[in-house]
């Protein structure tokens, strides 16, 4: 395959559980399986046979492997071994006559979810879910703030509300005896102030205003 185009390359191989990977020559021989790795379908002839190969196969033999990774056919064999156990491809050797040596038959290589991880198309619908999950949790978020601060709003209406009920017949009172404003002069206001500032009993306190209305 010419080196052309790009791959996928996920962040997740640098979790703990991918420490192996890192280990000479093991990610040097997955990321050339991935850049050798099919994106469209095509048909390959092998010795006479026409082989289907779907996205993300790799056809190939060990002996192949080997030249390319510059190892030994048994060490090409159990690098693509390790990476079965892993669960990151399956293979499936291909017959090509009795006569042909193992190592020499072709071995068509599944990367085990191609789709998911190199797919455009895949890519692209996860991110967009992505997105759209991130989006429904801030607009959570946001609702969640609004409902806070309108409850803290509406304890904030509490908490300074002017006056408790009975101060407020109080209020009512003033303003509906017309005579306490044109009747109370400055000493009135003065002990009225001093009655509501020592906290005494409001019926003093109505006592006080139609006292003074009454003059």
């Amino acid at each position: 395959m010419k080196n052309v185009g790009y791959i996928i390359l996920q962040r997740i191989i640098r979790e703990p559980q991918f420490a192996w990977l890192w280990e000479t020559p093991y990610l040097r021989r997955w990321l050339d399986l991935l850049m050798e790795t099919s994106f469209a379908p095509h048909i390959i002839e092998y010795h006479g046979r026409m082989i289907d190969v779907s996205p993300g196969q790799y056809l190939t033999s060990y002996r192949r492997l080997g030249d390319r990774w510059h190892c030994s056919t048994s060490t090409a064999f159990r690098t693509c071994e390790k990476f079965v156990g892993k669960g990151m491809i399956r293979l499936q050797t291909l017959s090509g006559g009795r006569t042909q040596k193992w190592k020499e038959r072709a071995t068509l290589i599944t990367v085990v979810n191609w789709r998911r991880y190199q797919d455009l198309n895949g890519h692209d619908s996860e991110a967009r879910n992505a997105r759209r999950n991130a989006t429904r949790n801030d607009n959570k978020h946001v609702d969640n703030k609004a409902t806070r601060c309108s409850q803290a709003n509406e304890n904030v209406k509490t908490d300074t509300a002017p006056y408790p009920p009975h101060i407020e017949s109080i209020l009512s009172l003033l303003a509906g005896v017309e005579s306490f404003e044109r009747e109370a002069g400055p000493a009135d206001v003065t002990e009225l102030t001093r009655l509501v500032d020592s906290g005494v009993e409001w019926g003093q306190i109505e006592a006080r205003v139609l006292k003074v209305a009454e003059r």
